[in-house]
């Protein structure tokens, strides 16, 4: 379901816009979250934990995307780890946050939660101030002069022919290139490796354990305690 979503976000909406409305669905999870107490509702925290994760779901998806897209091609392999950092980040401050002694008591956990919203609000103001996808506007769209306008305001110069040409010649090809259904993906030699360390990572993620030892973090802070 995410990924029906996500494609409809990726090739209907422009980047920006993409992020600004899926960022709505963060404020309105940390919004149930938060009044949840308030309210005596647990209803809310689980609705707002689901619309949490159908956030995270898109958002994984469209901040690598853009942040690759607006990237130098030289640069773009390392900023795209950027995104997985901010992710570990995160978890870390979210952790440190977490504590009893911060906001981690039976009184103020809805504001931890809660403060989900802060980021979200922040790049909501952020995001009219960065530029559209330059890759987005001249291949999906074929607007080339605002294409342009976006490389020069991204790069600070204005000979961008060059970038320009790159991204002409990877539409060409992406014209010419043949549809791959499920049933090829499955059976052709060229998309084994590939799909095979795609499968393989996400199983490594699952079984490496991590899961389970950020879920259990309470009962290792107990037996530390005593």
């Amino acid at each position: 379901m995410f990924s029906i979503t996500e494609c409809f976000f990726t090739l209907v909406l422009l980047r920006r816009r993409s992020m600004f409305l899926v960022n709505t669905l963060a404020v309105i999870g940390g919004l149930l979250m938060g009044f949840s107490t308030i309210c005596s509702s647990y209803e809310m925290v689980i609705a707002g934990r689901l619309v949490i994760g159908l956030f995270c779901g898109l958002f994984t998806g469209l901040t690598p995307m853009y942040v690759g897209e607006v990237s130098p091609t030289p640069l773009r392999g390392a900023f795209g780890t950027l995104h997985q950092l901010g992710v570990v980040v995160g978890i870390l401050i979210a952790q440190i946050f977490g504590l009893e002694v911060l906001l981690g008591s039976d009184k103020l956990w809805p504001l931890l939660l809660a403060l989900t919203v802060a980021p979200a609000v922040l790049q909501c103001i952020l995001l009219p101030f960065c530029p559209e996808s330059p890759r987005f506007l001249l291949i999906n769209l074929k607007q080339e002069e605002q294409a342009r306008k976006a490389l020069v305001r991204l790069r600070g110069m204005e000979d961008v022919n060059k970038e320009l040409q790159e991204m002409k010649e990877e539409s060409a090809k992406m014209a010419i290139e043949k549809k791959v259904t499920i049933a090829e993906l499955f059976r052709s030699a060229t998309y084994r490796q590939p799909l095979l360390i795609a499968v393989m990572l996400q199983l490594s993620q699952q079984l490496s354990g991590i899961n389970a030892v950020s879920k259990e973090q309470d009962t290792y802070s107990y037996f530390i305690n005593i």
